[in-house]
């Protein structure tokens, strides 16, 4: 098993950015975590329809229907269906990766390896250490 400060989501070291708010995330084959920014930013964030019509985006409206003005649920919270909130999945595609590819450019490699780990081969593992062990030394070197 592979143990790492990176995020799964993004391939950031969690302890640098991101730390506030991150989780640990097992898997198959890395012991890692969710970064703070992809829990809050894409995990935590769901879009909220009734009767199949989207009537709350947590990325574009300041008040929940579910709650009143004392955020006390109302009568017909269980109504409301949820499902993952697709501006949240954009800012992640077109504004949260290309930030990190920036910070670590090996991101996108170490995201694909993370996204097939159940189908890791001993050479799969080998590349996942050296990509990080390359994050941990870029990290500490930069100007």
């Amino acid at each position: 098993m592979i143990d790492t400060s990176l995020c799964i989501e993004c391939g950031t070291d969690t302890l640098k950015y991101g730390y506030v708010n991150r989780m640990p995330s097992g898997g198959t084959n890395i012991d890692a975590y969710v970064c703070g920014s992809c829990v809050v930013g894409l995990w935590e964030q769901e879009d909220i329809y009734l009767n199949g019509e989207l009537v709350f985006c947590p990325m574009k409206d300041d008040d929940d229907p579910r709650y009143d003005e004392d955020g006390e649920e109302r009568e017909n919270h269980d109504e409301y269906e949820r499902s993952s909130c697709t501006l949240a999945e954009k800012w992640h595609e077109t504004e949260h990766l290309p930030e990190i590819d920036v910070m670590f450019p090996d991101a996108p490699k170490f995201r694909a390896l993370v996204n097939d780990q159940d189908n890791w081969t001993d050479e799969d593992k080998k590349t996942v250490q050296l990509l990080i062990d390359n994050y941990r030394s870029k990290a500490w070197n930069t100007k």
